[in-house]
């Protein structure tokens, strides 16, 4: 079960970052050219809040219940500490997604009542630009210590 699981929430990343990537060059677009919110904007902003929850559900399942090393970091936390790849997988990842899916939230609800309208670019890029930036820093980029494969196979 930890390998599916690991194998989806590996290759859903790509699905993530695409989306984020996708509606941030939108609310650029729109923060710049001092676009009207439309109806696409709105699609590709739940279509990313869809596939960024989706994601954090699988984590959060693997995190707590399916992945041995936040059990091994979380039962001897000085040796988590010391250690970097323990340290990543134990502390730093699920902080970082979670404060990245938490930026996101508010950025959103915000930007979601603010009047005017056009003010929703501004607050969106700002929010999702954050939000990228964390997500993207607590990927295990391959050249990294902690770092995993870019596409995993479960064979």
């Amino acid at each position: 079960m930890y390998e599916v699981f690991l194998f989806v929430h590996s290759w859903f990343r790509w699905i993530v970052v695409v989306a984020g990537l996708r509606l941030l060059a939108i609310v650029l677009h729109g923060w710049m050219r001092n676009k009207n919110w439309e109806r696409s904007d709105q699609k590709a902003l739940s279509l990313f809040n869809e596939v960024l929850s989706y994601q954090i559900a699988m984590g959060i399942c693997l995190y707590g219940f399916l992945s041995p090393l936040p059990k091994i970091g979380w039962s001897d936390m000085n040796l988590a500490l010391h250690d970097p790849i323990l340290r990543f997988w134990t502390i730093e990842h699920i902080t970082s997604m979670l404060s990245s899916i938490a930026t996101f939230h508010v950025g959103r609800m915000i930007a979601l009542k603010k009047s005017p309208i056009e003010k929703r670019f501004k607050v969106l890029s700002i929010t999702l630009l954050l939000s990228m930036a964390l997500i993207l820093s607590a990927i295990p980029w391959p050249f990294l210590k902690y770092g995993r494969d870019l596409f995993r196979f479960i064979f």
